[in-house]
């Protein structure tokens, strides 16, 4: 039975952090964003073989600088 979840952020918090790479990435630096306006589904499947798929909408406006590392 596959199953379905919602993402819902009002109860929950998402974060995504950036990471600098490549010849130059000592002199770059890891922010961390908080994402405040998103939706999104996580599905699932039991059959063989597993597999589950999500989908995910970002508004980019809604990001905020939590770290700068």
């Amino acid at each position: 039975m596959t199953a379905r979840f919602q993402f819902d952020p009002k109860r929950g918090r998402f974060t995504v952090q950036a990471f600098a790479a490549g010849m130059l990435s000592f002199l770059g630096h890891s922010p961390t964003f908080a994402v405040g306006d998103y939706a999104g589904e996580l599905v699932l499947d039991p059959g063989p073989p597993p597999a589950a798929r999500i989908g995910l909408t970002i508004q980019a406006g809604s990001l905020a600088l939590v770290e700068w590392v």
